[in-house]
Protein backbone atom coordinates (compact mmCIF):
# COMPACT_ATOMS: atom_id res chain seq x y z
CA UNK A 1 0.00 0.00 0.00
CA UNK A 2 2.97 2.28 0.21
CA UNK A 3 2.92 2.77 -3.67
CA UNK A 4 -0.64 4.37 -3.40
CA UNK A 5 0.25 7.39 -1.81
CA UNK A 6 3.12 7.94 -4.73
CA UNK A 7 0.15 7.01 -7.21
CA UNK A 8 -2.11 9.76 -5.49
CA UNK A 9 0.11 12.44 -6.22
CA UNK A 10 0.96 11.75 -9.44
CA UNK A 11 -2.46 11.76 -10.41
CA UNK A 12 -3.26 14.85 -8.88
CA UNK A 13 0.01 16.43 -10.22
CA UNK A 14 -1.01 15.07 -13.80
CA UNK A 15 -4.72 16.31 -13.20
CA UNK A 16 -3.98 19.17 -12.11
CA UNK A 17 -1.25 19.93 -15.59
CA UNK A 18 -4.06 19.06 -17.88
CA UNK A 19 -6.50 21.34 -16.24
CA UNK A 20 -8.63 19.00 -13.93
CA UNK A 21 -9.54 19.31 -10.37
CA UNK A 22 -8.49 16.14 -8.59
CA UNK A 23 -9.81 16.12 -4.84
CA UNK A 24 -9.17 13.72 -2.47
CA UNK A 25 -12.35 12.31 -0.53
CA UNK A 26 -12.45 10.67 2.86
CA UNK A 27 -15.20 9.79 5.07
CA UNK A 28 -16.45 7.11 2.52
CA UNK A 29 -18.89 4.58 2.80
CA UNK A 30 -16.39 1.45 2.24
CA UNK A 31 -19.30 -1.47 1.74
CA UNK A 32 -21.61 0.84 -0.55
CA UNK A 33 -19.15 2.24 -2.47
CA UNK A 34 -18.02 -1.66 -3.23
CA UNK A 35 -21.26 -3.11 -3.53
CA UNK A 36 -22.52 0.80 -5.86
CA UNK A 37 -19.34 0.08 -7.68
CA UNK A 38 -19.45 -3.52 -8.07
CA UNK A 39 -15.79 -3.73 -6.91
CA UNK A 40 -14.67 -7.24 -6.00
CA UNK A 41 -13.44 -8.49 -2.86
CA UNK A 42 -10.69 -9.21 -3.85
CA UNK A 43 -9.59 -5.65 -4.68
CA UNK A 44 -8.78 -3.50 -1.59
CA UNK A 45 -10.10 0.04 -1.46
CA UNK A 46 -7.39 2.22 -0.47
CA UNK A 47 -8.24 5.95 -2.03
CA UNK A 48 -11.35 7.71 -2.98
CA UNK A 49 -10.85 10.85 -5.11
CA UNK A 50 -13.37 13.00 -7.52
CA UNK A 51 -11.52 14.34 -11.10
CA UNK A 52 -13.39 16.89 -12.73
CA UNK A 53 -13.02 20.16 -14.48
CA UNK A 54 -13.11 23.17 -13.07
CA UNK A 55 -16.72 25.27 -12.88
CA UNK A 56 -18.51 28.27 -11.08
CA UNK A 57 -19.79 27.41 -7.74
CA UNK A 58 -22.86 28.29 -8.57
CA UNK A 59 -23.58 24.88 -9.52
CA UNK A 60 -22.69 23.18 -6.35
CA UNK A 61 -25.38 21.97 -3.93
CA UNK A 62 -26.07 25.27 -1.04
CA UNK A 63 -24.18 23.23 1.21
CA UNK A 64 -20.57 23.15 -0.73
CA UNK A 65 -20.77 26.26 -1.89
CA UNK A 66 -20.60 28.22 1.58
CA UNK A 67 -17.19 25.89 2.00
CA UNK A 68 -15.72 27.36 -1.42
CA UNK A 69 -13.93 30.64 0.34
CA UNK A 70 -10.30 31.41 -0.06
CA UNK A 71 -8.35 29.77 2.95
CA UNK A 72 -5.75 31.23 4.95
CA UNK A 73 -2.67 29.75 3.93
CA UNK A 74 0.19 31.82 2.99
CA UNK A 75 0.86 32.70 -0.56
CA UNK A 76 3.76 30.66 -2.23
CA UNK A 77 5.56 33.39 -2.74
CA UNK A 78 6.40 33.60 0.93
CA UNK A 79 7.07 29.99 1.22
CA UNK A 80 8.63 29.34 -1.89
CA UNK A 81 12.44 30.53 -2.31
CA UNK A 82 14.32 30.78 -5.51
CA UNK A 83 18.07 30.79 -5.66
CA UNK A 84 18.90 31.91 -2.08
CA UNK A 85 16.87 31.28 0.86
CA UNK A 86 14.98 33.80 2.28
CA UNK A 87 14.03 35.17 6.13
Amino acid sequence: MSDSGAAWENLALQGSLLGYVVHGMAGYDLEKTRKELEIPESYEIVHMFAIGKPADKSVLHERMQKSETPNSRKPLNEIVFKDEFRE
